[in-house]
């Protein structure tokens, strides 16, 4: 390869280093394109024959794709020829990576129902112990998941692909660090942008003309409004009214939904999952400080809700336990909490009575969670496992899909009964399940890969891919993507969730009553 990277200023005045891997461009021995489906989710590299005259015989449409076969075609199992390697790079924090590399992991369960075993393998680079730290991230040859401490709420997956065939050939996931220590960012930013899901082009024309009714104006702070509806007068008429799919720039990408749709290779330009993870997490640490399990003191005892999830009962337990013996509980805390946390004492110049510890409790002394950046670890690790694996699909060619949200129930995903992920794919913008009030609670994220995306896999990756295609009508087979969301189905939207997403919505409206109360 040869690798040029050099310093400029950005429109910002900022310095900028541009990186550039150049390698030679050479077919693979054996891989065969593949062609694209509308009833399957997955990027295309397409081009224009112009020695055909037909409009349907102009096109043609690769689904981008690894070259992934198996080293022994008789055998129903059989590891890759070459396995598809992802390096978790060093930059990733060690609490973290250990749920980066289930997220990776997850597909691997896709790969094996086609008959491909461990299709998907992670390495770590360390610093620590020098593992791996001779490759570059910025290195066409290697795959890497690397983070950014920017405060900047986002995560990405594109990949380069053979022009001409389809095939992937080098994919890069940037996790930031902003989803996880978001607050002001969500209600400000994301929630105007919530409010225009499922407008078309006519009626965001129609607010391009009345920009006083526009919702992101009304949701906008006060003292922002009369700005933005002067720049708003300043910019004139839109095409599409401002809509994201008419301010594509394919030469920079990562600001607009459909950055890297346009291209002759399509790949993941921007992706805005990260950003519906980063409102839970928010949502989650502000529940706990509100419950005075900060490190801070506490002056008013807030209810504990009776129908909260064991694992985190005990864990507000052990918190408060905690805040005791430390002294940081007043009296009206510890006669509320006393039921709770039983007899404890705080610590301090006297020596407390010795009671003799009960045997056979080893249980009730473990710890059965931790916390992670002030969020628990059964929380925070699914959720960065979840955001992962979506991200993983993008590099696998798999673009999203709006309408996996909608298959199951919400009673469904938390009877206990379903014995499949909450939806049917991680490709969707899946918010919480949290089902506040409900009688149950199933899992809170996507804890492996849906019925979909395996479907999708099997598709790009299998034998028969168009035996396949027979599936399509299946409920959990459902597809629509990007562009749909500003169609007239309601069930294609971004952050919906379940077949009643009223149901989903009042269980938020119930939280969010409590939290204000």
């Amino acid at each position: 390869n040869t690798e040029i990277a050099f310093e400029a200023p950005v429109s910002s005045g900022q310095l900028v280093t541009f990186h550039y891997s150049l390698s030679n461009l050479a077919k693979s021995p054996g891989y065969s394109p593949r062609e694209a489906d509308d009833r399957v989710g997955y990027f295309v590299t397409s081009y224009k024959d112009l020695g055909q005259f037909g409009v349907e015989e102009q096109y043609t449409r690769y689904i981008n794709r690894w070259h992934l076969e198996k080293a022994d075609p008789k055998r129903r199992l059989s590891p890759p020829k070459e396995p598809i390697v992802f390096y978790i790079d060093h930059t990733v924090p060690v609490r973290y990576r250990r749920f980066v590399r289930q997220g990776i992991e997850y597909w691997n369960k896709a790969f094996e129902e086609i008959g491909i075993l461990n299709a998907i393998e992670v390495r770590y680079q360390d610093s620590t112990t020098g593992a791996h730290m001779d490759k570059d991230p910025e290195d066409v040859r290697y795959n890497f998941i690397r983070w950014l401490s920017n405060d900047i709420s986002t995560a990405i997956g594109p990949s380069r692909v053979h022009p001409e065939t389809g095939e992937i050939l080098d994919a890069d996931i940037v996790l930031t660090d902003g989803w996880i220590r978001v607050y002001w960012n969500e209600s400000h930013n994301l929630f105007p942008d919530l409010a225009m899901e499922g407008y078309g082009p006519e009626t965001l024309a129609w607010f391009d003309r009345h920009p006083e009714w526009d919702p992101r104006i009304l949701l906008a702070s006060p003292s922002e409004r009369d700005h933005m509806l002067q720049q708003r007068h300043l910019q004139g008429i839109r095409a599409y009214g401002g809509h994201p799919a008419a301010m594509v720039d394919s030469t920079m990408y990562g600001d607009d939904e459909y950055d890297g749709l346009v291209d002759l290779s399509q790949h993941n330009g921007c992706c805005m999952a990260a950003q519906g993870k980063g409102m839970e997490l928010a949502m989650m640490r502000m529940h706990f400080e509100m419950l005075g399990l900060g490190d801070t003191e506490v002056s008013e005892p807030p209810a504990i809700p009776d129908d909260l999830p064991p694992e985190l009962k005990e864990m507000i337990k052990k918190r408060l336990e905690e805040a005791a013996k430390e002294g940081k509980l007043n009296p009206e805390m510890m006669e509320q909490y006393g039921s709770l946390i039983g007899n404890v004492e705080p610590e301090g110049d006297d020596e407390p009575e010795t009671t003799e510890e009960p045997k056979g409790d080893k249980g009730a002394k473990e710890d059965p969670s931790d916390l992670i950046d002030g969020v628990p670890d059964w929380f925070i690790g699914p959720a960065l496992a979840d955001l992962t694996c979506h991200e993983v699909g993008h590099t696998l060619g798999l673009r999203h899909n709006f309408k996996a949200s909608s298959v199951y129930t919400l009673d469904e995903m938390n009877s206990g009964d379903l014995k499949t992920p909450i939806t049917s794919s991680v490709m969707d913008y899946n918010p919480t399940n949290f089902n506040y009030g409900g009688e149950g609670q199933g899992d809170y994220f996507m804890t492996s890969v849906g019925e979909y995306d395996k479907w999708a896999i099997a598709y790009g990756y299998g034998d028969d891919h168009k035996k396949q295609l027979e599936r399509c009508t299946e409920p959990a087979l459902q597809f629509q993507t990007d562009e749909d969301t500003w169609g007239p189905d309601p069930f294609s939207r971004r952050y919906d969730f379940t077949a009643n997403p009223i149901d989903y919505a009042n269980t938020r409206m119930r939280l969010v009553h409590d939290l204000r109360e």
